[in-house]
């Protein structure tokens, strides 16, 4: 689609969805030659019906709500099933004593990578 067919797309639902600029216009209590009123009353009117207009602080997520998210990665996910299967197995081959270490050692790296990737993103939340 080509910027003119975007123009003629959006003046098509100007028409279709407001009636036109003049009735577009009326229903937001302005005018297309002056403009707004703009006194005290009428500013104080727009922003009963309107809202204020401010951006509203977005909601920072907690640490805790970061390191869930990374276990939607399916790495990730991979990793912690290949963890308890080769904890099992290792267990189940070589016994308690030796068998925990592969296993072990998959989980750690799990947290690691949980804990620097949550990390790294917390920082960015509170920056922005």
């Amino acid at each position: 689609m080509t910027e003119g067919q975007d123009v003629s797309i959006s003046l098509h639902n100007l028409q279709e969805n407001f009636r036109g600029v003049e009735a577009l216009a009326k229903d937001l209590n302005s005018d297309t030659r002056n403009g707004i009123d703009g006194s005290q009353r009428d500013i104080a009117r727009r922003i009963q019906l309107f809202g204020d207009n401010k951006n509203r602080p977005r909601k920072i997520k907690t640490l805790w709500e970061l390191v869930a998210e990374n276990f939607e990665d399916f790495i990730l996910q991979v990793l912690c099933v290949a963890a308890f299967v080769t904890l099992g197995i290792g267990i189940w081959k070589d016994g308690l004593s030796h068998g925990w270490i592969d296993g072990t050692s998959i989980v750690v790296a799990i947290i690691i990578i949980t804990a620097v990737t949550a990390g790294n993103n917390y920082v960015k939340e509170k920056q922005f």
